[in-house]
């Protein structure tokens, strides 16, 4: 697809963990992913969101920005760094009375600890900031998917590190079956392009069965996309996929005994969504590669990715994770169309997002443009409009990459 224009001087984004500066520019460019083919529908439209209490922004409220936003009340201080205040506080008693290089070496220390534990950065903890930097230098950031024998088993590694893929048994159908530390996953599509629906019915709470007595825990990943708009244009279509995992647990870590309840509980799902009138199939081996090489943007003329601390690149398409907070103060019925409403809210740019279905709903957004204006621009458009739907949003800067991770099938941590 041939990039749109965009102007050169778009703002830049929003630190990360706090709400950006108004926009005064926009931005067209886009990238589309190869994603597989379905068959020809009309653009689905997402229906008008009720705007839900407005999160309180840090900014105008006097909160912490790392406040509750389900709530609005101050986040609980976390107890390490509690202690890490009490503790510089007696390296301070301890410099009394001690000869003079013992008392500079303990005030620096406290000084130290006080400053990393208690400094805000852009509204960001310095400590995390430090932290998020350290595992940003350590992580690999770079690779190019030309050079290498396997490229999709690279980038599964490069997101996932210790996750294969293979072909396994599920509900009597021969299917990918990802297998990471935490988990293990299937990955179903609807037969027709119905992302809406699909959605609806995988954040309403009842599509997931009940846990089994003495079984693993199941749960739900909900992924949608869709590819960039002309402004002023209608949404395109969209694609959506469901992400069925089966938790690993000390007891319960077996890949075939995860296997069996994941077995089951596709095949109660699609009877399921069978009675609310969809149809879905599970992807194979093949089809779970291809569908995360084209969700990541990579492939032909994408081929170099690198991580850098504002973005994740493959080739000429930057792209930026942000974590949504505020989904689940909403009723079931109501999560899906606040996601559709955000995927289609910004033109000029592809969009992906990731929702865990249940109670503490969970989400992650990925922005991907031909330009790093492109993206800045949209996620300054995002952060305007998020207060109104209730929503509280974070760019995830030195954590772009398991953010991709995150905003996939195969799901990651963002720690």
């Amino acid at each position: 697809m041939a990039p749109v224009p965009v102007a050169a001087n778009a703002p830049r984004g929003m630190a990360a963990g706090r709400p950006m500066a108004s926009a005064r520019a926009s931005a067209g460019a886009a990238a589309a992913p190869a994603v597989p083919s379905a068959p020809s529908m009309p653009p689905v439209l997402p229906r008008p969101v009720a705007p839900a209490a407005p999160a309180p922004d840090a900014a105008e409220s006097g909160l912490a920005p790392d406040a509750d936003p389900e709530t609005g009340k101050p986040a609980a201080l976390p107890l390490l760094r509690i202690v890490c205040w009490e503790l510089a506080v007696v390296l301070g008693f301890l410099a009394i009375g001690r000869s003079l290089p013992v008392t500079i070496g303990l005030a620096v220390g406290a000084v130290t600890l006080l400053a990393v534990t208690a400094i805000r950065v852009r509204g960001t903890w310095l400590s995390t900031v430090l932290l998020r930097r350290a595992g940003l230098l350590v992580r690999r950031r770079t690779v190019d998917l030309d050079t290498v024998e396997d490229a999709p088993a690279t980038l599964l590694d490069l997101l996932a590190p210790a996750a294969t893929v293979r072909t396994a048994d599920l509900a009597g159908t021969p299917c990918g079956l990802l297998s990471r530390p935490e988990e293990v996953v299937a990955v179903l599509r609807a037969t027709e392009a119905v992302p809406g629906l699909l959605a609806r019915a995988a954040l309403a709470g009842t599509l997931l069965p009940d846990r089994e007595p003495d079984g693993p825990e199941p749960a739900l990943r909900l992924v949608l996309h869709r590819g960039p708009r002309e402004s002023g244009g209608a949404p395109s279509a969209g694609r959506a996929w469901l992400a069925v995992r089966v938790i690993r647990e000390v007891d319960l870590a077996e890949d075939e005994t995860l296997r069996v309840t994941l077995s089951n509980t596709v095949r109660r799902m699609r009877r399921r969504l069978r009675r609310a009138g969809l149809e879905v199939t599970a992807l194979s081996e093949d089809e779970l590669r291809t569908t995360l090489t084209a969700l990541t943007h990579t492939g032909p003329g994408r081929s170099s990715v690198r991580e850098e601390w504002r973005c994740w690149r493959t080739g000429r398409i930057t792209q930026v994770g942000i974590r949504v907070a505020g989904i689940g103060a909403r009723t079931g019925a109501d999560r899906a169309p606040v996601l559709e409403h955000l995927l289609a809210a910004v033109p000029g740019v592809a969009c992906t997002i990731a929702a865990d279905a249940g109670p503490d709903t969970g989400a992650v957004l990925r922005l991907a443009s031909t330009t790093e204006a492109a993206v800045d621009a949209a996620v300054e458009a995002l952060d305007r409009l998020a207060p109104a739907l209730g929503l509280h949003l974070e760019r995830l800067d030195g954590l772009h990459a398991p953010a991709v991770a995150a905003s996939l099938p195969i799901g990651g941590n963002l720690t």
